[in-house]
């Protein structure tokens, strides 16, 4: 159980991880789409 837990908590952990660095790599890309229009 706390095994399962702890998966489930290292698992959001790199989703967080992996989300953020996609949005920094994607984020200027957006920016100057938004700012263009």
């Amino acid at each position: 159980m706390i095994g399962y837990a702890t998966a489930i908590a290292g698992f959001a952990i790199f989703a967080a991880m992996a989300l953020s660095s996609y949005v920094a790599a994607n984020a200027p890309r957006s920016l100057v789409r938004v700012r263009n229009r």
